[in-house]
């Protein structure tokens, strides 16, 4: 991965705090803000607004951080609470009709059981509930800031609903085919709720030095390169429930 062009932030409580006395007055202080090639219509009627893509772009930022150090990264409550909840409703609803099909590997998509064990569900934005569209809204919106910030070149997105039944598992496997560049990052988003360290399930990750077991909590997001850390999914004592994708460039 690239370099990063990092965004550097002001003190935040104290210039808000400030900038929202002088607005009141007709007097705004822009300098105060380095937003990279952000464009937004200062209104006091919006301000809440630019408030919120600076907390959004501080998340971003702690998750490239941790990319550039370490190849991945993991945040918690990356999402809102309302969206979260919607995508499990979406989820329910998803495999109550019958949708989710076994998973496969390799780019043939055959399905072996003794390597991987999960069913899927392909999210597609011509179909996405309202939960799913805002998702989806999230990812590209992250991508963008990746593009502007780290040049990554990400073009598009893929995701999947993920269900692990109890005892089912997918071994050490990379993202990225050996035929297929296009997979940049790859992104997890776990749905399950009051989730334990006894119920398993872990995603392994094997680094350079050691192995790094995370839990799968609800709200969490993890983000890895794609050609860098091969991983692999432990079995669970209940049912394991993930949105699962990856940002993809153009091929090479």
């Amino acid at each position: 991965m690239r370099t990063c062009k990092k965004v550097s932030f002001v003190p935040i409580n104290a210039t808000l705090e400030r900038n929202i006395s002088l607005l009141k007055y007709g007097y705004f202080d822009f300098n105060a803000f380095n937003l990279l090639k952000c464009k937004v219509t200062h209104t006091f009627a919006n301000f809440l607004t630019v408030d919120k893509k600076m907390q959004l772009e501080q998340k971003y930022e702690a998750i490239i951080d941790q990319i550039l150090t370490s190849h991945y990264g993991v945040l918690d409550d990356f999402l809102s609470s309302s969206i979260l909840d919607g995508l499990r409703a979406s989820f329910s609803e998803r495999k109550e009709a019958d949708a989710f099909r076994k998973a496969g590997i390799s780019k043939n998509q055959a399905v072996v059981e003794k390597i991987r064990g999960d069913e899927i569900f392909w999210l597609n934005e011509e179909n996405a509930t309202e939960a799913e569209n805002h998702f989806l809204t999230a990812v590209r919106d992250f991508s963008n800031y990746l593009n502007r910030t780290c040049y990554l070149g990400i073009t598009n997105h893929e995701f999947h609903y993920a269900s692990y039944p109890v005892g089912t598992f997918y071994k050490r496997h990379l993202d990225r085919f050996q035929s297929d560049s296009s997979r940049k990052l790859s992104l997890i988003c776990y749905l399950n709720e009051d989730w334990k360290t006894e119920d398993g399930g872990q995603l392994r990750l094997y680094l350079a030095d050691n192995e790094l077991d995370i839990l799968p909590i609800g709200g969490r997001i993890v983000v890895f390169e794609s050609d860098k850390i091969e991983h692999e999914v432990l079995p669970a004592t209940r049912e394991r429930r993930s949105v699962t994708g990856w940002l993809r460039g153009n091929e090479r």
